[in-house]
């Protein structure tokens, strides 16, 4: 089981490095909602495989299910367009920690609307994700920190928390046998909202470029990552405890991404932002417990 854990946690960070692909390859925002049509789309077969062997599944949901699934979407979209605009912008171990960040939201939902109750430990946990916010992007005098990069940053953060609130809400409803359902339809409305926006965006007149293998490879590729990704969150939850799962997904998924950009794309950061991304780590921990 732990091995699918440790699966689980490249994907995410596989993903948060799609992201950052896109990011410096996307030459406007056309590009970018057409890169994200197809990748969803792929993700969403690969989770519509989770519904084996009731595959009519899918066309029995119900009413509430299909609508917070396009909510989902549009949640899912917004995340994935201000996450790929703050790596363009800065670093990718650092957008990847406020990305992260958007746990905090399901869980003032689960204490505000849900009854769950909140912890010493976590409100501990809370505390130190703060400081560790404002390690990472404070002001300097270099300019180091892009004011639009902590926008972005900020609202893939919002972005995050929001798709796992839809999540939470829908789990928390008499529904919630329907939430393979849930996740294969709101991929697949990602995948069509990018595609509607997509060719909107076109310029009149105007072909679509023309997809090379490598394109089409690449597309598959981050689809199938994404995909799997969602495939393997549904069949670990309640299987691992979140005390374990929690900290391995999202402190692996920073890691491994700090680790892409420290040896890849050659990121440097300041000593405040190094003892921001540690304050990230021990807060998930914390969190977690």
């Amino acid at each position: 089981m732990y091995w699918l854990l440790a699966l689980t946690t490249v994907c995410a960070a596989g993903k948060a490095i799609i992201c950052k692909r896109l990011g410096s390859d996307d030459k406007g925002s056309r590009s970018m909602f057409a890169w994200n049509s197809g990748i969803y789309l792929v993700a969403s077969v690969v989770a519509f495989l989770y519904l084996y062997p009731d595959f009519g599944a899918l066309f029995r949901v119900s009413p509430f299910t299909l609508i917070l699934s396009a909510i989902f979407a549009a949640c899912l979209l917004f995340t994935q367009i201000t996450e790929i605009k703050a790596m363009s912008l800065g670093s990718a171990s650092m957008t990847i920690l406020i990305y992260s960040a958007g746990f905090l939201l399901p869980i003032g939902y689960g204490s505000l609307f849900a009854g769950e109750s909140i912890s010493v430990l976590r409100w501990v946990g809370i505390a130190v994700m703060v400081a560790a916010m404002v390690c990472i992007i404070r002001p300097r005098k270099d300019g180091s920190v892009s004011p639009a990069w902590v926008c972005m940053s900020l609202l893939s953060l919002l972005g995050s928390g929001m798709v796992a609130v839809t999540q939470k809400h829908h789990q928390n409803t008499v529904y919630a046998g329907e939430l393979a359902c849930f996740v294969t339809l709101g991929l697949l409305f990602a995948a069509l909202f990018s595609f509607i926006v997509a060719v909107i965006q076109r310029p009149k007149g105007e072909k679509p470029p023309r997809v090379t293998i490598r394109d089409a490879g690449f597309v598959a590729v981050s689809g199938l990552c994404i995909g799997v990704l969602n495939l393997l969150n549904l069949f670990l939850a309640g299987k691992i405890d979140a005390a374990v799962q929690f900290p391995v997904y999202n402190i692996g998924c920073m890691i491994l991404t700090a680790l892409f950009g420290a040896f890849v794309l050659k990121e440097t950061h300041t000593k405040s932002q190094y003892a921001g991304f540690a304050l990230g780590c021990l807060s998930i921990v914390l969190i977690g417990l």
